[in-house]
């Protein structure tokens, strides 16, 4: 990539330059040539390949972004989803943690710069926002001529783990014509007040499949199997997968064992929090055992502005079933109530109920009682 001649606008901040070069340089080949980053795998899915602009993303996005990003269905049904009217307040993109939501933006960005668009770039994490026009060009949050003139134009905003979340108030000072997308995990902090300023609509991203979780493993050269197998225990969340490679299943399920308890107990506070979309700051562990997923997901009228929470897997069901023999009765009344008050938790309340049960009269010394009512 050679350098390129960028002419400083008025009100732009200085970065490095061959980050800002590597960034023109890609939206350049996404509007001439869009077949050199969209690209078919020889198993037959497609992937973003971002090439020599790993850093300009890295810089933008942050550390999680990879040279190869898998193309979900997912990702193609919000994209469309996004671009209708009912989202042309914006919108704030929620769902699990680790399922590949900033990911998500990437893919955004593509589409829409193939499409012609004007687009506005921001990490929460930083001071400025980066704009793709006909080059890119960084501005600082305080300034808000790029995002005021011109033709309309979208705004894609991904909340860094490390601070408040939000977008910038410049994103949604303008409503009538940039449409912003955010991308969120549950917590309110991050979502609550833009959106209710500027009336965008919620967008809940659904876990991944089994066969998603393999082309993932495929594109990045895992271990096919072992991703498989790790999903259908834990869940469709593949940045929490990757982290478990690097562990024995001994230690993953020592782990789910130690947490259960907590998990447990939180869990009425967890349920009901993730349903209204308001999930506490310290749902770290309890987010493991209870996803988050869009409502009806499991039938053809799938709600994407509703958010559910399920037990995802019978091997975190039948750990928090063996954990409940060290509570009280009361925890567990509270537990089985939580779980079998929304529609979306019953079927893993009964799942729960029969591990409980089984470890109950698996142990010894237990006395059973069966009462006989005379008919006659």
């Amino acid at each position: 990539m050679q350098p390129l001649q960028h002419k400083m606008l008025p009100g732009e901040v200085v970065v490095d330059s061959y980050i800002r070069d590597e960034l023109s340089w890609f939206a350049d080949m996404v509007r001439d040539t869009p077949q050199a980053i969209s690209k078919c795998h020889p198993e037959g899915f497609e992937f973003i390949d971002l090439g020599g602009c790993l850093a300009g993303f890295q810089a933008l996005f942050g550390g999680t972004v990879e040279e190869q990003i898998l193309v979900r269905d997912e990702y193609r049904i919000a994209a469309q989803k996004l671009q209708t009217d009912r989202y042309d307040r914006g919108a704030y993109v929620t769902g699990q943690p680790g399922i590949g939501k900033s990911l998500f933006l990437v893919y955004l960005l593509v589409r829409l710069l193939g499409q012609g668009y004007k687009v506005a770039v921001h990490n929460s994490s930083h001071q400025f926002y980066a704009v793709f026009a006909e080059s890119v060009a960084f501005y600082p949050l305080t300034y808000t001529t790029p995002l005021a003139t011109g033709g309309p134009m979208w705004a894609l905003s991904d909340s860094s783990q490390e601070r408040n979340g939000a977008p910038p108030e410049c994103f949604y000072a303008f409503p009538t014509r940039v449409r912003l997308i955010q991308a969120t995990s549950p917590m309110k902090r991050r979502w609550h007040e833009w959106s209710k300023q500027a009336k965008a609509e919620c967008y809940v991203m659904d876990i991944w499949t089994a066969q998603e979780i393999a082309n993932f493993a495929k594109l990045l050269k895992y271990d096919v199997q072992r991703m498989v197998d790790l999903a259908k225990k834990w869940g469709g969340a593949p940045r929490t997968l990757v982290k478990y490679l690097k562990e024995s299943d001994h230690e993953i399920e020592t782990w789910y064992g130690d947490c259960a308890i907590e998990a447990i107990e939180k869990c009425q506070n967890t349920v009901r929090s993730i349903v209204n979309k308001y999930v506490p700051e310290d749902w770290d562990a309890p987010s493991r055992f209870y996803f988050c997923r869009p409502a009806d997901y499991d039938t053809p009228r799938i709600n994407r502005t509703r958010i559910c929470a399920t037990v995802p897997t019978r091997t975190i069901c039948h750990i928090l079933g063996r954990a409940l023999q060290e509570l009280s009765n009361t925890i567990k009344l509270e537990f089985f109530t939580a779980l079998s008050q929304p529609s979306d938790t019953r079927q893993a309340a009964g799942f729960i109920y029969r591990s409980w049960f089984n470890v109950f009269f698996s142990t010894a010394n237990k006395s059973i009682y069966c009462m006989i009512r005379d008919r006659t």
